[in-house]
């Protein structure tokens, strides 16, 4: 009874591992479909931030995307306070309103944040930590 069980398993086996092989040589894979409807997607593009937005000298936009009105994404900077005090300055300037700010400073370490609204955009926030700035907006 022992060797007719392990006589089909290795027969099995082999028939599964034959049958593998085979599609893998012979045939394309078949694509893996995702189960997220692609009209999740069609409102999400690559952007920039908007025109007119101020950056900071020397910074770097990185991924930023905008879908349903709401614009996010990574900025490096060269330095989190330059980068503050520069945000602080310019948005006003270019007809943004600061709402809140707040910049905390621990040594080497700490944040800061701006909140404002303007230019179409009900909301707005700059969180700096480090030499990264996340900026976040929304559309009215």
């Amino acid at each position: 009874m022992y060797r007719i069980r392990v006589a089909i398993c290795a027969a099995a086996f082999a028939v599964v591992a034959t049958a593998g092989l085979t599609g893998c040589i012979n045939n394309e894979p078949e694509p893996v479909k995702s189960k997220v409807p692609s009209s999740a997607y069609t409102d999400v593009k690559q952007s920039g931030l908007p025109a007119g937005f101020p950056v900071p000298p020397g910074a770097k936009k990185g991924n930023i995307t905008e879908a349903n009105g709401r614009t996010a994404g990574q900025v490096t900077v060269k330095d989190a306070g330059d980068a503050y005090d520069f945000w602080v300055e310019q948005l006003p300037e270019k007809g943004y309103t600061i709402t809140n700010k707040q910049n905390v400073e621990i040594g080497d370490a700490g944040g800061s944040f701006i909140e404002f609204k303007g230019n179409g955009y009900r909301s707005g926030k700059i969180a700096i930590t480090d030499k990264k700035a996340t900026v976040t907006l929304e559309k009215k």
